[in-house]
Protein backbone atom coordinates (compact mmCIF):
# COMPACT_ATOMS: atom_id res chain seq x y z
CA UNK A 1 0.00 0.00 0.00
CA UNK A 2 1.38 3.43 -0.96
CA UNK A 3 2.17 5.57 2.03
CA UNK A 4 0.76 9.15 1.96
CA UNK A 5 3.14 12.11 2.05
CA UNK A 6 1.68 14.31 4.76
CA UNK A 7 4.01 17.27 4.36
CA UNK A 8 3.27 18.09 0.73
CA UNK A 9 1.72 21.56 0.79
CA UNK A 10 0.79 21.32 -2.89
CA UNK A 11 -1.94 18.83 -1.97
CA UNK A 12 -3.59 21.28 0.40
CA UNK A 13 -6.15 23.87 -0.59
CA UNK A 14 -5.12 27.31 0.76
CA UNK A 15 -7.28 28.89 3.42
CA UNK A 16 -9.24 32.01 2.57
CA UNK A 17 -11.51 34.20 4.65
CA UNK A 18 -14.31 33.56 2.15
CA UNK A 19 -14.42 29.92 3.33
CA UNK A 20 -16.14 31.21 6.47
CA UNK A 21 -18.78 33.39 4.77
CA UNK A 22 -21.73 31.02 4.52
CA UNK A 23 -25.40 30.80 3.62
CA UNK A 24 -27.49 29.19 6.38
CA UNK A 25 -31.05 28.69 7.58
CA UNK A 26 -32.95 31.47 9.40
CA UNK A 27 -32.97 29.53 12.68
CA UNK A 28 -29.19 30.06 12.85
CA UNK A 29 -29.60 33.86 12.63
CA UNK A 30 -31.02 34.17 16.16
CA UNK A 31 -28.36 31.84 17.55
CA UNK A 32 -25.55 34.02 16.22
CA UNK A 33 -27.12 37.52 16.36
CA UNK A 34 -29.45 39.53 18.56
CA UNK A 35 -31.59 41.47 16.08
CA UNK A 36 -32.59 44.97 17.18
CA UNK A 37 -34.56 47.95 15.93
CA UNK A 38 -35.12 48.98 12.33
CA UNK A 39 -32.69 51.68 11.20
CA UNK A 40 -33.67 52.05 7.56
CA UNK A 41 -35.95 51.03 4.74
CA UNK A 42 -34.82 50.41 1.17
CA UNK A 43 -36.51 49.37 -2.04
CA UNK A 44 -35.74 45.72 -1.28
CA UNK A 45 -36.64 45.64 2.42
CA UNK A 46 -35.91 46.83 5.95
CA UNK A 47 -32.48 47.17 7.56
CA UNK A 48 -32.13 46.34 11.27
CA UNK A 49 -29.24 46.73 13.64
CA UNK A 50 -27.96 43.44 15.10
CA UNK A 51 -25.28 42.41 17.57
CA UNK A 52 -23.00 39.39 17.31
CA UNK A 53 -23.71 37.39 20.46
CA UNK A 54 -20.14 36.14 21.01
CA UNK A 55 -18.24 39.40 20.41
CA UNK A 56 -20.89 42.12 20.88
CA UNK A 57 -19.97 43.67 17.49
CA UNK A 58 -22.67 45.88 16.01
CA UNK A 59 -23.71 45.00 12.44
CA UNK A 60 -26.61 45.48 10.05
CA UNK A 61 -29.01 42.85 8.75
CA UNK A 62 -30.94 43.56 5.57
CA UNK A 63 -34.23 41.65 5.36
CA UNK A 64 -35.32 41.03 1.78
CA UNK A 65 -38.75 39.56 1.05
CA UNK A 66 -38.49 36.64 -1.36
CA UNK A 67 -40.08 37.20 -4.74
CA UNK A 68 -42.59 34.84 -6.35
CA UNK A 69 -40.25 35.06 -9.34
CA UNK A 70 -37.41 32.68 -8.61
CA UNK A 71 -35.03 34.59 -10.92
CA UNK A 72 -35.10 37.60 -8.57
CA UNK A 73 -34.22 35.43 -5.57
CA UNK A 74 -31.38 33.92 -7.57
CA UNK A 75 -30.08 37.45 -8.28
CA UNK A 76 -29.75 38.06 -4.52
CA UNK A 77 -27.90 34.76 -4.04
CA UNK A 78 -25.71 35.62 -7.04
CA UNK A 79 -24.83 38.97 -5.44
CA UNK A 80 -23.96 37.14 -2.21
CA UNK A 81 -21.57 34.82 -4.05
CA UNK A 82 -19.89 37.71 -5.89
CA UNK A 83 -19.34 39.90 -2.81
CA UNK A 84 -18.18 36.87 -0.82
CA UNK A 85 -15.23 36.54 -3.20
CA UNK A 86 -14.30 40.25 -3.11
CA UNK A 87 -11.82 41.51 -0.52
CA UNK A 88 -11.17 45.25 -0.73
CA UNK A 89 -11.18 48.01 1.95
CA UNK A 90 -13.76 50.01 -0.06
CA UNK A 91 -16.29 47.19 -0.54
CA UNK A 92 -18.91 46.74 2.19
CA UNK A 93 -17.96 43.78 4.38
CA UNK A 94 -20.36 40.83 4.07
CA UNK A 95 -20.58 38.33 6.93
CA UNK A 96 -23.36 35.82 6.30
CA UNK A 97 -26.62 35.10 4.53
CA UNK A 98 -29.58 33.41 6.20
CA UNK A 99 -32.89 32.47 4.64
CA UNK A 100 -36.29 30.95 5.31
CA UNK A 101 -39.35 30.47 3.10
CA UNK A 102 -40.30 34.13 3.18
CA UNK A 103 -37.11 36.20 3.43
CA UNK A 104 -33.40 36.46 2.83
CA UNK A 105 -31.27 38.02 5.60
CA UNK A 106 -27.89 39.53 4.68
CA UNK A 107 -25.54 40.56 7.51
CA UNK A 108 -22.98 43.31 6.79
CA UNK A 109 -20.96 45.98 8.55
CA UNK A 110 -23.14 48.89 9.65
CA UNK A 111 -22.62 52.37 8.17
CA UNK A 112 -24.66 55.24 9.57
CA UNK A 113 -23.29 58.18 7.56
CA UNK A 114 -25.77 57.97 4.70
CA UNK A 115 -24.84 57.78 1.03
CA UNK A 116 -22.89 60.10 -1.22
CA UNK A 117 -26.00 61.53 -2.90
CA UNK A 118 -27.35 62.66 0.48
CA UNK A 119 -24.00 64.32 1.26
CA UNK A 120 -23.93 66.26 -2.04
CA UNK A 121 -27.57 67.33 -1.72
CA UNK A 122 -27.08 68.41 1.89
CA UNK A 123 -23.69 70.15 1.64
CA UNK A 124 -23.32 70.97 -2.04
CA UNK A 125 -20.40 70.00 -4.33
CA UNK A 126 -17.11 68.82 -2.85
CA UNK A 127 -13.95 70.85 -2.95
CA UNK A 128 -11.38 69.55 -5.42
CA UNK A 129 -9.13 67.92 -2.82
CA UNK A 130 -12.01 65.92 -1.32
CA UNK A 131 -13.31 64.98 -4.77
CA UNK A 132 -9.87 63.64 -5.76
CA UNK A 133 -9.68 61.59 -2.54
CA UNK A 134 -13.13 60.16 -3.24
CA UNK A 135 -12.26 59.24 -6.84
CA UNK A 136 -9.05 57.54 -5.71
CA UNK A 137 -11.13 55.26 -3.46
CA UNK A 138 -13.80 54.50 -6.07
CA UNK A 139 -11.38 53.91 -8.95
CA UNK A 140 -9.13 51.74 -6.78
CA UNK A 141 -12.16 49.61 -5.97
CA UNK A 142 -13.09 49.39 -9.66
CA UNK A 143 -9.53 48.47 -10.64
CA UNK A 144 -9.65 45.64 -8.12
CA UNK A 145 -13.07 44.45 -9.33
CA UNK A 146 -12.09 44.58 -13.00
CA UNK A 147 -8.86 42.69 -12.31
CA UNK A 148 -11.08 39.99 -10.81
CA UNK A 149 -13.37 40.06 -13.89
CA UNK A 150 -16.28 41.70 -12.01
CA UNK A 151 -18.25 44.57 -13.56
CA UNK A 152 -20.46 46.42 -11.06
CA UNK A 153 -22.88 47.84 -13.68
CA UNK A 154 -24.81 50.08 -11.26
CA UNK A 155 -22.22 52.42 -9.81
CA UNK A 156 -23.85 55.66 -8.64
CA UNK A 157 -23.87 58.17 -5.77
CA UNK A 158 -26.58 56.22 -3.94
CA UNK A 159 -24.40 53.10 -3.93
CA UNK A 160 -21.49 54.79 -2.13
CA UNK A 161 -21.90 54.65 1.66
CA UNK A 162 -20.23 56.89 4.25
CA UNK A 163 -19.44 56.13 7.88
CA UNK A 164 -20.23 58.44 10.78
CA UNK A 165 -16.87 60.17 10.32
CA UNK A 166 -17.81 61.05 6.69
CA UNK A 167 -14.21 60.38 5.57
CA UNK A 168 -14.06 60.09 1.80
CA UNK A 169 -11.27 57.52 1.78
CA UNK A 170 -13.39 55.24 3.98
CA UNK A 171 -16.34 54.93 1.58
CA UNK A 172 -17.99 51.57 0.87
CA UNK A 173 -19.31 50.45 -2.52
CA UNK A 174 -22.57 48.52 -2.23
CA UNK A 175 -25.28 46.87 -4.36
CA UNK A 176 -23.64 44.32 -6.65
CA UNK A 177 -27.13 43.03 -7.52
CA UNK A 178 -26.73 43.27 -11.30
CA UNK A 179 -22.95 42.84 -11.42
CA UNK A 180 -21.60 40.29 -13.86
CA UNK A 181 -18.38 38.60 -14.86
CA UNK A 182 -16.39 39.96 -17.81
CA UNK A 183 -18.41 41.70 -20.51
CA UNK A 184 -21.53 40.94 -22.54
CA UNK A 185 -25.20 41.75 -22.94
CA UNK A 186 -27.12 43.57 -20.19
CA UNK A 187 -30.76 43.06 -21.16
CA UNK A 188 -33.11 41.43 -18.66
CA UNK A 189 -35.76 38.77 -19.30
CA UNK A 190 -38.28 41.47 -20.30
CA UNK A 191 -35.99 42.96 -22.93
CA UNK A 192 -35.14 46.02 -20.80
CA UNK A 193 -31.62 47.36 -20.32
CA UNK A 194 -30.43 46.96 -16.71
CA UNK A 195 -28.92 49.93 -14.91
CA UNK A 196 -29.59 53.58 -13.98
CA UNK A 197 -29.86 55.73 -17.16
CA UNK A 198 -28.15 58.82 -15.69
CA UNK A 199 -24.97 56.76 -15.07
CA UNK A 200 -25.14 54.48 -18.11
CA UNK A 201 -22.45 54.50 -20.81
CA UNK A 202 -23.67 54.99 -24.41
CA UNK A 203 -22.90 51.37 -25.32
CA UNK A 204 -25.00 50.19 -22.38
CA UNK A 205 -28.12 51.77 -23.92
CA UNK A 206 -27.56 49.29 -26.77
CA UNK A 207 -27.44 46.40 -24.29
CA UNK A 208 -23.67 45.91 -23.98
CA UNK A 209 -21.53 46.20 -20.84
CA UNK A 210 -17.81 45.95 -20.06
CA UNK A 211 -15.41 47.28 -17.40
CA UNK A 212 -15.38 50.55 -19.35
CA UNK A 213 -19.09 50.92 -18.45
CA UNK A 214 -18.07 51.28 -14.79
CA UNK A 215 -15.43 53.83 -15.75
CA UNK A 216 -18.12 55.93 -17.47
CA UNK A 217 -20.14 55.86 -14.23
CA UNK A 218 -17.02 57.04 -12.37
CA UNK A 219 -16.88 59.99 -14.77
CA UNK A 220 -20.50 60.86 -14.03
CA UNK A 221 -19.82 60.69 -10.28
CA UNK A 222 -16.74 62.92 -10.61
CA UNK A 223 -18.77 65.46 -12.63
CA UNK A 224 -21.60 65.48 -10.09
CA UNK A 225 -19.50 65.82 -6.91
CA UNK A 226 -17.48 68.69 -8.47
CA UNK A 227 -20.25 70.43 -10.40
CA UNK A 228 -23.32 69.64 -8.34
CA UNK A 229 -25.40 68.52 -11.35
CA UNK A 230 -25.30 65.49 -13.67
CA UNK A 231 -23.49 65.87 -17.02
CA UNK A 232 -26.53 64.47 -18.88
CA UNK A 233 -30.14 64.37 -17.70
CA UNK A 234 -33.65 63.46 -18.84
CA UNK A 235 -35.02 60.15 -20.04
CA UNK A 236 -32.88 57.48 -21.74
CA UNK A 237 -33.40 58.92 -25.24
CA UNK A 238 -32.59 62.49 -24.15
CA UNK A 239 -29.46 61.35 -22.30
CA UNK A 240 -28.21 59.35 -25.26
CA UNK A 241 -28.84 62.27 -27.62
CA UNK A 242 -26.91 64.68 -25.36
CA UNK A 243 -23.99 62.25 -25.23
CA UNK A 244 -23.89 61.96 -29.02
CA UNK A 245 -24.31 65.71 -29.69
CA UNK A 246 -22.16 67.52 -27.16
CA UNK A 247 -20.45 65.43 -24.47
CA UNK A 248 -19.87 66.93 -20.98
CA UNK A 249 -19.74 70.73 -20.70
CA UNK A 250 -18.23 72.94 -17.97
CA UNK A 251 -20.23 76.14 -18.49
CA UNK A 252 -21.59 76.90 -15.01
CA UNK A 253 -19.70 79.28 -12.72
CA UNK A 254 -19.00 76.41 -10.38
CA UNK A 255 -16.49 75.01 -12.88
CA UNK A 256 -14.43 78.22 -12.92
CA UNK A 257 -12.71 77.16 -9.69
CA UNK A 258 -12.01 73.56 -10.86
CA UNK A 259 -8.55 72.84 -12.27
CA UNK A 260 -7.98 71.94 -15.94
CA UNK A 261 -6.47 68.62 -14.78
CA UNK A 262 -9.72 67.58 -13.07
CA UNK A 263 -11.76 68.53 -16.15
CA UNK A 264 -9.32 66.64 -18.39
CA UNK A 265 -9.77 63.42 -16.40
CA UNK A 266 -13.57 63.75 -16.52
CA UNK A 267 -13.45 64.14 -20.33
CA UNK A 268 -11.30 61.00 -20.62
CA UNK A 269 -13.65 59.04 -18.34
CA UNK A 270 -16.69 60.19 -20.37
CA UNK A 271 -15.35 59.44 -23.84
CA UNK A 272 -18.25 57.98 -25.88
CA UNK A 273 -15.98 55.44 -27.58
CA UNK A 274 -15.17 52.68 -25.04
CA UNK A 275 -11.97 51.78 -26.92
CA UNK A 276 -10.68 55.34 -26.32
CA UNK A 277 -12.13 55.75 -22.84
CA UNK A 278 -9.72 55.41 -19.93
CA UNK A 279 -9.58 52.19 -17.92
CA UNK A 280 -9.60 52.35 -14.12
CA UNK A 281 -5.84 51.74 -14.14
CA UNK A 282 -5.21 54.59 -16.60
CA UNK A 283 -7.43 56.92 -14.57
CA UNK A 284 -5.43 56.23 -11.40
CA UNK A 285 -2.27 57.17 -13.30
CA UNK A 286 -3.71 60.54 -14.38
CA UNK A 287 -1.74 63.56 -12.97
CA UNK A 288 -4.77 64.88 -11.06
CA UNK A 289 -4.98 61.66 -9.02
CA UNK A 290 -1.27 60.86 -8.74
CA UNK A 291 -0.73 64.34 -7.24
CA UNK A 292 -3.48 63.67 -4.68
CA UNK A 293 -2.06 60.24 -4.01
CA UNK A 294 1.37 61.70 -3.13
CA UNK A 295 -0.09 64.37 -0.85
CA UNK A 296 -2.29 61.78 0.92
CA UNK A 297 0.68 59.52 1.60
CA UNK A 298 2.68 62.44 3.01
CA UNK A 299 -0.25 63.46 5.22
CA UNK A 300 -0.66 59.89 6.44
CA UNK A 301 3.04 59.62 7.22
CA UNK A 302 2.94 62.81 9.31
CA UNK A 303 -0.17 61.85 11.25
CA UNK A 304 0.03 58.06 11.51
CA UNK A 305 3.69 57.01 11.35
CA UNK A 306 3.45 55.15 14.68
CA UNK A 307 0.55 53.02 13.40
CA UNK A 308 2.42 52.27 10.17
CA UNK A 309 5.60 51.30 12.04
CA UNK A 310 3.66 49.00 14.39
CA UNK A 311 2.01 47.34 11.38
CA UNK A 312 5.38 46.73 9.71
CA UNK A 313 6.83 45.27 12.92
CA UNK A 314 3.84 42.96 13.27
CA UNK A 315 4.22 41.88 9.64
CA UNK A 316 7.87 40.98 10.26
CA UNK A 317 7.13 38.87 13.33
CA UNK A 318 3.90 37.23 12.15
CA UNK A 319 4.07 33.49 11.66
CA UNK A 320 1.11 31.11 11.40
CA UNK A 321 3.10 27.95 12.11
CA UNK A 322 0.29 25.45 11.59
CA UNK A 323 -2.62 24.89 9.28
CA UNK A 324 -4.98 25.14 12.23
CA UNK A 325 -3.65 28.59 13.07
CA UNK A 326 -4.02 29.64 9.41
CA UNK A 327 -7.61 28.40 9.39
CA UNK A 328 -8.38 30.23 12.63
CA UNK A 329 -6.84 33.46 11.28
CA UNK A 330 -9.02 33.19 8.17
CA UNK A 331 -12.04 32.63 10.41
CA UNK A 332 -11.24 35.67 12.57
CA UNK A 333 -10.75 37.87 9.48
CA UNK A 334 -14.06 36.72 7.98
CA UNK A 335 -16.29 36.86 11.04
CA UNK A 336 -14.80 38.37 14.17
CA UNK A 337 -12.83 41.56 13.52
CA UNK A 338 -14.80 44.59 14.73
CA UNK A 339 -15.26 47.41 12.22
CA UNK A 340 -13.46 49.87 14.49
CA UNK A 341 -10.34 47.66 14.65
CA UNK A 342 -10.28 47.33 10.88
CA UNK A 343 -10.64 51.07 10.18
CA UNK A 344 -7.16 52.00 11.41
CA UNK A 345 -5.41 49.10 9.68
CA UNK A 346 -7.38 49.83 6.51
CA UNK A 347 -5.78 53.29 6.31
CA UNK A 348 -2.33 51.69 6.58
CA UNK A 349 -3.17 49.18 3.84
CA UNK A 350 -4.33 51.91 1.46
CA UNK A 351 -1.19 53.93 2.17
CA UNK A 352 1.04 50.92 1.38
CA UNK A 353 -0.92 49.97 -1.77
CA UNK A 354 1.10 52.15 -4.14
CA UNK A 355 -0.58 51.03 -7.38
CA UNK A 356 -4.11 51.05 -5.88
CA UNK A 357 -5.00 47.50 -6.93
CA UNK A 358 -6.27 46.26 -3.56
CA UNK A 359 -3.28 43.94 -2.93
CA UNK A 360 0.27 44.32 -1.66
CA UNK A 361 3.05 42.81 -3.76
CA UNK A 362 6.80 42.65 -3.09
CA UNK A 363 7.33 46.14 -4.54
CA UNK A 364 4.63 47.63 -2.27
CA UNK A 365 6.25 46.01 0.78
CA UNK A 366 9.73 47.11 -0.21
CA UNK A 367 8.59 50.71 -0.63
CA UNK A 368 6.70 50.66 2.69
CA UNK A 369 9.69 49.37 4.67
CA UNK A 370 12.02 51.82 2.90
CA UNK A 371 9.71 54.78 3.56
CA UNK A 372 9.64 53.99 7.27
CA UNK A 373 13.43 53.51 7.46
CA UNK A 374 13.53 49.73 7.73
CA UNK A 375 15.76 48.18 5.08
CA UNK A 376 15.11 44.49 4.43
CA UNK A 377 17.12 42.20 2.19
CA UNK A 378 15.34 40.53 -0.71
CA UNK A 379 15.39 37.28 1.23
CA UNK A 380 13.85 38.88 4.34
CA UNK A 381 11.22 40.63 2.22
CA UNK A 382 10.30 37.39 0.49
CA UNK A 383 10.09 35.70 3.87
CA UNK A 384 7.52 38.24 5.09
CA UNK A 385 5.50 37.79 1.91
CA UNK A 386 5.58 33.99 2.13
CA UNK A 387 4.49 33.91 5.78
CA UNK A 388 1.56 36.29 5.33
CA UNK A 389 0.40 35.06 1.91
CA UNK A 390 -1.92 32.26 3.12
CA UNK A 391 -3.63 31.88 -0.25
CA UNK A 392 -0.36 31.45 -2.16
CA UNK A 393 -1.19 33.96 -4.90
CA UNK A 394 2.10 35.87 -4.57
CA UNK A 395 0.55 38.94 -2.94
CA UNK A 396 -0.88 39.96 0.45
CA UNK A 397 -4.65 40.25 0.27
CA UNK A 398 -6.52 42.78 2.39
CA UNK A 399 -7.78 40.19 4.90
CA UNK A 400 -4.28 38.71 5.24
CA UNK A 401 -2.87 42.17 5.98
CA UNK A 402 -5.57 42.81 8.61
CA UNK A 403 -4.60 39.65 10.47
CA UNK A 404 -0.81 39.88 10.14
CA UNK A 405 -0.44 43.59 10.96
CA UNK A 406 -2.68 43.75 14.01
CA UNK A 407 -1.43 43.64 17.59
CA UNK A 408 -1.51 39.98 18.62
CA UNK A 409 -2.77 40.69 22.14
CA UNK A 410 -5.87 42.26 20.59
CA UNK A 411 -6.18 39.74 17.79
CA UNK A 412 -5.87 36.63 19.94
CA UNK A 413 -7.74 37.86 23.02
CA UNK A 414 -9.80 35.41 25.05
CA UNK A 415 -13.15 36.63 23.71
CA UNK A 416 -12.09 36.46 20.06
CA UNK A 417 -10.54 33.02 20.38
CA UNK A 418 -13.61 31.70 22.19
CA UNK A 419 -15.82 32.96 19.35
CA UNK A 420 -13.53 31.39 16.74
CA UNK A 421 -13.51 28.09 18.62
CA UNK A 422 -17.32 28.10 18.70
CA UNK A 423 -17.41 28.45 14.90
CA UNK A 424 -15.17 25.37 14.55
CA UNK A 425 -17.14 23.54 17.26
CA UNK A 426 -20.55 24.07 15.69
CA UNK A 427 -22.14 21.28 17.74
CA UNK A 428 -21.01 22.87 21.03
CA UNK A 429 -19.36 19.60 22.13
CA UNK A 430 -16.31 21.31 23.60
CA UNK A 431 -14.05 19.74 20.95
CA UNK A 432 -12.96 20.61 17.42
CA UNK A 433 -13.16 17.25 15.64
CA UNK A 434 -12.93 15.86 12.14
CA UNK A 435 -16.67 16.25 11.61
CA UNK A 436 -16.92 19.77 13.06
CA UNK A 437 -14.02 20.93 10.87
CA UNK A 438 -15.70 19.40 7.87
CA UNK A 439 -18.81 21.46 8.60
CA UNK A 440 -16.90 24.70 9.25
CA UNK A 441 -14.36 24.61 6.43
CA UNK A 442 -14.79 24.49 2.68
CA UNK A 443 -11.84 22.33 1.67
CA UNK A 444 -11.33 20.11 -1.34
CA UNK A 445 -10.65 16.88 0.53
CA UNK A 446 -10.70 15.29 3.94
CA UNK A 447 -6.93 14.91 3.60
CA UNK A 448 -6.61 18.61 4.48
CA UNK A 449 -8.57 18.08 7.68
CA UNK A 450 -6.37 15.20 8.76
CA UNK A 451 -3.25 17.30 8.31
CA UNK A 452 -4.94 20.12 10.21
CA UNK A 453 -5.46 17.92 13.24
CA UNK A 454 -2.28 15.87 13.02
CA UNK A 455 -0.18 19.06 13.03
CA UNK A 456 -1.90 19.93 16.28
CA UNK A 457 -0.95 16.46 17.62
CA UNK A 458 -4.61 15.51 17.97
CA UNK A 459 -6.49 12.54 16.60
CA UNK A 460 -9.44 12.73 14.29
CA UNK A 461 -11.96 11.54 16.82
CA UNK A 462 -11.24 13.17 20.17
CA UNK A 463 -10.27 16.52 18.70
CA UNK A 464 -9.02 19.82 20.12
CA UNK A 465 -10.22 21.46 23.33
CA UNK A 466 -10.44 25.23 23.81
CA UNK A 467 -7.25 25.11 25.91
CA UNK A 468 -5.48 23.31 23.06
CA UNK A 469 -6.85 25.87 20.60
CA UNK A 470 -5.55 28.83 22.65
CA UNK A 471 -2.11 27.25 22.86
CA UNK A 472 -2.01 26.74 19.09
CA UNK A 473 -2.97 30.36 18.42
CA UNK A 474 -0.60 31.85 21.00
CA UNK A 475 2.33 29.56 20.26
CA UNK A 476 2.50 28.03 23.73
CA UNK A 477 2.67 24.37 24.70
CA UNK A 478 -0.21 22.40 26.16
CA UNK A 479 0.24 19.69 28.74
CA UNK A 480 -3.45 18.91 28.96
CA UNK A 481 -3.55 15.99 26.54
CA UNK A 482 -1.08 14.02 24.45
CA UNK A 483 -3.47 13.38 21.60
CA UNK A 484 -3.07 9.60 22.10
CA UNK A 485 -5.96 7.24 21.67
CA UNK A 486 -6.29 3.52 21.22
CA UNK A 487 -7.06 1.16 18.40
CA UNK A 488 -10.16 0.07 20.28
CA UNK A 489 -11.51 3.60 20.75
CA UNK A 490 -10.67 4.81 17.25
CA UNK A 491 -12.12 1.83 15.43
CA UNK A 492 -15.15 1.72 17.71
CA UNK A 493 -16.01 5.33 16.84
CA UNK A 494 -15.49 4.78 13.10
CA UNK A 495 -17.59 1.64 13.13
CA UNK A 496 -20.24 3.38 15.24
CA UNK A 497 -20.40 6.18 12.66
CA UNK A 498 -21.22 3.48 10.08
CA UNK A 499 -23.91 1.88 12.26
CA UNK A 500 -21.83 -1.28 12.50
CA UNK A 501 -20.84 -3.44 15.45
CA UNK A 502 -17.18 -3.81 16.42
CA UNK A 503 -15.81 -7.39 16.20
CA UNK A 504 -15.37 -8.68 19.75
CA UNK A 505 -11.79 -9.84 19.32
CA UNK A 506 -10.61 -6.21 18.86
CA UNK A 507 -11.23 -5.75 22.60
CA UNK A 508 -7.87 -7.46 23.19
CA UNK A 509 -6.02 -4.55 21.58
CA UNK A 510 -7.59 -1.70 23.56
CA UNK A 511 -4.28 -0.65 25.14
CA UNK A 512 -2.24 -0.04 22.00
CA UNK A 513 -1.64 3.76 21.59
CA UNK A 514 -1.99 5.25 18.13
CA UNK A 515 -2.25 8.59 16.32
CA UNK A 516 -4.66 9.07 13.46
CA UNK A 517 -2.95 11.03 10.70
CA UNK A 518 -5.58 11.80 8.10
CA UNK A 519 -8.48 10.59 6.06
CA UNK A 520 -8.24 10.74 2.30
CA UNK A 521 -10.29 9.72 -0.75
CA UNK A 522 -8.75 6.71 -2.41
CA UNK A 523 -7.21 7.50 -5.82
CA UNK A 524 -8.25 4.09 -7.14
CA UNK A 525 -11.90 4.28 -6.15
CA UNK A 526 -13.86 7.48 -5.51
CA UNK A 527 -16.37 5.44 -3.48
CA UNK A 528 -13.70 4.33 -1.01
CA UNK A 529 -12.00 6.20 1.85
CA UNK A 530 -8.85 5.34 3.78
CA UNK A 531 -8.23 6.01 7.42
CA UNK A 532 -4.48 6.10 8.07
CA UNK A 533 -3.33 5.27 11.59
CA UNK A 534 0.28 5.50 12.75
CA UNK A 535 1.83 3.89 15.83
CA UNK A 536 5.36 3.86 17.24
CA UNK A 537 4.59 0.58 19.07
CA UNK A 538 5.91 -2.59 17.48
CA UNK A 539 3.13 -4.64 19.11
CA UNK A 540 0.63 -3.16 16.65
CA UNK A 541 2.01 -5.68 14.16
CA UNK A 542 0.10 -8.48 15.91
CA UNK A 543 -3.07 -7.02 14.45
CA UNK A 544 -2.06 -8.32 11.03
CA UNK A 545 -2.48 -11.97 11.82
CA UNK A 546 -4.62 -12.15 14.93
CA UNK A 547 -7.11 -9.30 14.68
CA UNK A 548 -7.87 -8.74 11.03
CA UNK A 549 -6.40 -11.37 8.76
CA UNK A 550 -8.18 -11.14 5.43
CA UNK A 551 -11.73 -11.28 6.73
CA UNK A 552 -14.55 -8.85 5.93
CA UNK A 553 -17.09 -7.69 8.52
CA UNK A 554 -20.81 -7.27 7.75
CA UNK A 555 -22.64 -3.94 8.08
CA UNK A 556 -25.64 -2.40 6.34
CA UNK A 557 -27.12 -4.24 3.41
CA UNK A 558 -25.34 -3.37 0.18
CA UNK A 559 -22.10 -2.19 1.80
CA UNK A 560 -19.34 -3.69 3.89
CA UNK A 561 -16.11 -3.05 5.71
CA UNK A 562 -13.89 -4.58 3.07
CA UNK A 563 -10.60 -5.18 4.84
CA UNK A 564 -8.17 -3.99 7.45
CA UNK A 565 -4.48 -4.51 6.70
CA UNK A 566 -1.38 -3.57 8.69
CA UNK A 567 2.06 -2.88 7.17
CA UNK A 568 5.33 -2.34 9.05
CA UNK A 569 8.56 -0.72 7.98
CA UNK A 570 12.00 -1.08 9.50
CA UNK A 571 11.26 1.63 12.08
CA UNK A 572 8.15 -0.20 13.30
CA UNK A 573 5.84 2.53 11.92
CA UNK A 574 2.50 0.86 11.19
CA UNK A 575 -0.37 1.88 8.94
CA UNK A 576 -3.87 0.47 9.07
CA UNK A 577 -5.77 0.77 5.81
CA UNK A 578 -9.43 0.82 6.82
CA UNK A 579 -11.56 0.72 3.69
CA UNK A 580 -15.28 1.18 3.60
CA UNK A 581 -17.83 2.36 1.07
CA UNK A 582 -18.85 6.02 1.13
CA UNK A 583 -22.51 5.19 1.74
CA UNK A 584 -21.58 3.62 5.06
CA UNK A 585 -20.51 6.99 6.48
Amino acid sequence: MARPTFSRKSQLKPFNSKNFIRARGKDELEKVYEVGQKIGEGSCGAVHVCHHRSTGSERAVKMIAKSPRETENKDVLSEFKIIKDLDHPNILKLYELFQDREKLYIVTDIYRGGDLLEKVLENGPLNESDAALLMLSILSCMKYCHKNKIVHRDLKLENVLLDDNKKLDDIKIIDFGISRMGEGRCIDEHGDVEGTPMYMAPETFSGFFSPKSDVWACGVIAFMVLGGTPPFYGGPHEILEQIEVRGPTFESKRWNSVSPQAKDLIVKLLHPDPSRRYSARQALEHPWLTKKRRSSRECFKRSSSDIALDSLKNLQTFHANSRMMQAACACIAAQLLPKEAKAEISRVFRAFDTDCDGKLDANDLKEAFREYHTELSEQELQGVLNRVDFTGNGTIDYWEFLIASMCKTKLFGEKTLQAAFEIFDAGRTGFVTFQSLKAALDLESEFDLGVLLSEANKDLIEGITFEDFKCIMRGTSSSKRSGKSTVRRQLARRVQDMDMSLPNHLEDYASIPIDVICEESSPEDSMTNRLYIKSNRQDLSVLRAEAFGSRSYPCEEGSKLQSCLVDNDENFISLIDLRFRARCR
